[in-house]
């Protein structure tokens, strides 16, 4: 999803925060559920801008030429899972699970410069899957009776793994085919972020952030909240 369609989504936040009179708030002994999305993946993006430098090869510059390249990509998530405890009136302790997978394609089509001219094409695609556990603490540092702003920080384990393909019709490079994974050599997952909950029910919200965690500047998503005397 496009950061564009991000902005609407909080102003839709704000407004849907003004509905009703009761006090909806982060109570004391409450237990919250939280599904969310991150938005503009600057990991797959990132990879999307390089990974045709990659297809880039010296001895078919000197003897190719018409280069038409071409990318693609799909992303999903990152998604989040969140269960927080209000250990205190403004004190939250919990637990985060995350995913995240994209595929990212990058296609070279040139012609070789010398008679017979012919055409060849090399791809190379690298598919990203990664896993996150964690724990977050979030203070809530304004009680009011329909927004719940807060800032959060997370620790924990990341696993992620990269699979690349290189494919080719050129005979000159058969024997670079080849598929290479490899693994995250720093497993360490660390998130920081301010966000607010707009109360629209005593026991759901939705929810938006703005901080770096796993591989997003942008969160949203529901709340689910079980009160203490429920």
């Amino acid at each position: 999803m496009e950061a564009s369609r991000a902005v609407p989504l909080f102003s839709i936040l704000i407004l849907c925060s003004f509905n009703g009179t009761a006090q909806y708030t982060f109570d004391k002994g409450s237990h919250n559920f939280l599904l969310g999305y991150g938005f503009q993946n600057w990991y797959a993006n990132d990879v999307y801008k390089s990974l045709p430098n990659e297809i880039r090869m010296d001895d078919e510059y000197l003897n190719a030429s018409a280069h038409q390249y071409s990318t693609s990509k799909s992303v999903n998530g990152p998604f989040f899972f969140r269960y927080e405890y209000a250990y205190k009136e403004k004190l939250g302790l919990g637990l985060v699970l995350g995913y995240s997978d994209f595929a990212v394609s990058a296609t070279n089509n040139y012609t070789y410069a010398t008679p017979p001219n012919e055409k060849y094409y090399n791809k190379l695609t690298q598919n990203f899957t990664s896993y996150t556990l964690g724990v977050r603490m979030n203070y809530h540092f304004l009680k009011d009776k329909r927004i719940d702003p807060y800032v959060g920080c997370a620790a924990g384990y990341n696993y992620s793994k990269s699979r690349y393909l290189f494919e080719t019709n050129n005979p000159g490079y058969i024997g670079r085919q080849k598929t290479e994974q490899e693994e995250t050599e720093l497993p360490v997952y660390l998130a920081a972020s301010i966000g607010a909950r707009f109360y629209l029910l005593d026991f759901l919200a939705l929810y938006g952030e703005i901080g770096a965690d796993k591989y997003s500047f942008i969160q949203a998503g529901l709340v689910y909240k079980l009160n203490k005397h429920t």
